[in-house]
């Protein structure tokens, strides 16, 4: 597991990949290998991988990652990724899980019958919190992502250094994750890893705002969540 640190966004680009991931518990937890995926076309820069609530598994308590949003826990330590299942009974999954997140993509299967991801994301202001693990940039209503036929709200979105992660044992400086509910609670996250190049725009507007630990600022400035996207879609699954 890589440590969560604050990175000056601004020296950063969108680039390399797009990562899809349906999660039901916490979404990060310990490294598994995932092999023999589904691959939308050829093997591309910019792609998606799914997980469904079954490769989460059970643990048969009825305690939820929502109960557990007050709980402290950092990426290394007592309190780090090996004992997250022991901080709070709805992270079972960190223990017993057999492919939750984060994975490293080793190998594909390709297929083209799978559906595009359809983003349907306007503008938006934002509020910027910093929760003491990462910088979350949480979003107005209305911004939807359909997939698979089901449709999600965009929530936030929020950064991870270095990425968690990997394709092909790779990692890469910067993974931006963007966080959906569906009206029944599921959860979708699309993930866009960035390698390092010219300033980032829009990330580059927002550091002088960036709050100090547990502390929030919020912005009226209206900016396209689309800009957000890499213009590659193509996805694993």
């Amino acid at each position: 597991m890589t440590q969560e640190k604050f990175l000056p966004l601004g020296t950063k680009t969108f680039s390399l990949l797009l990562v899809l991931l349906f999660i039901m518990a916490l979404e990060s937890c310990k490294k598994q290998e995932s092999t023999g995926l589904e691959h939308k076309d050829d093997f591309s820069i910019h792609e998606a991988l799914k997980l469904t609530e079954e490769n989460i598994g059970g643990s048969g308590n009825t305690a939820t990652p929502d109960a557990c949003a007050d709980v402290h826990y950092t990426y290394e330590g007592h309190e780090g990724p090996e004992h997250w299942s022991d901080l709070c009974a709805g992270w079972s999954a960190c223990s017993i899980g057999q492919a939750q997140s984060p994975i490293n993509i080793s190998n594909v299967v390709n297929d083209n019958s799978l559906q595009p991801l359809d983003f349907k994301w306007g503008s938006t202001s934002t509020k910027i919190v910093n929760n003491g693990h990462t910088i979350q940039f949480n979003v107005d209503p209305g911004s939807k992502l359909v997939a698979n036929g089901k449709t999600y709200e965009l929530l936030q979105f929020h950064y991870h250094h270095s990425s968690e992660h990997s394709i092909k044992d790779k990692y890469y400086p910067l993974e931006v994750h963007y966080v959906h509910k569906a009206a029944d609670g599921k959860l979708a996250v699309v993930g866009v890893m960035f390698k390092e190049g010219a300033p980032n725009g829009l990330f580059n507007s927002f550091l002088s705002d960036f709050p100090a630990p547990m502390t929030t600022y919020s912005s009226p400035f209206l900016f396209s969540l689309s800009s957000l996207l890499p213009k590659n879609l193509r996805y694993y699954n």
